[in-house]
């Protein structure tokens, strides 16, 4: 995960955020309820496309870097072993003025059991008493 600031004059500063094999798509919004953006993150590796070396490596599905200051972001893997997520969206689900996000599988789990739910949504809920932050 990188992401390029725009410096002007066709200048650009690169910054990495973190690894994660497969990952796909990648949102901006501000998840924790603190005014600046946080990212949420998805991966899908279809099991042909993973490289041999992370075969038996357990690797980040969902992963939130939350931005602490200004291009500072520390990373909340909130899933792992199930990189099949081809779509991600942000949106206030639950209408409770936070923002939540869905995930949904991407078509190599065709063959997925029949109880395979197709579209995941997490929910934004907020702490009690901690109003300034919120966990996903």
């Amino acid at each position: 995960m990188q992401w390029l600031e725009n410096l002007g004059d066709l200048r650009f500063a690169y910054h990495r955020l973190t690894d994660m094999p497969g990952a796909y798509r990648a949102l901006a919004g501000d998840l924790d309820g603190d005014g600046d953006l946080d990212i949420i993150v998805a991966a899908w590796l279809p099991p042909p496309l993973k490289p041999r070396s992370l075969q038996a490596a357990p690797l980040a599905s969902i992963v939130c870097l939350e931005q602490m200051e200004p291009g500072v972001f520390v990373r909340h893997t909130l899933e792992t072993d199930s990189a099949h997520y081809a779509t991600l969206e942000l949106a206030d689900f639950d209408g409770d003025g936070d923002l939540d996000f869905a995930v949904g599988l991407g078509p190599q789990v065709s063959n997925a059991p029949e109880k395979t739910r197709w579209l995941a949504v997490w929910r934004n809920l907020r702490i009690p008493g901690r109003e300034e932050r919120s966990d996903l």
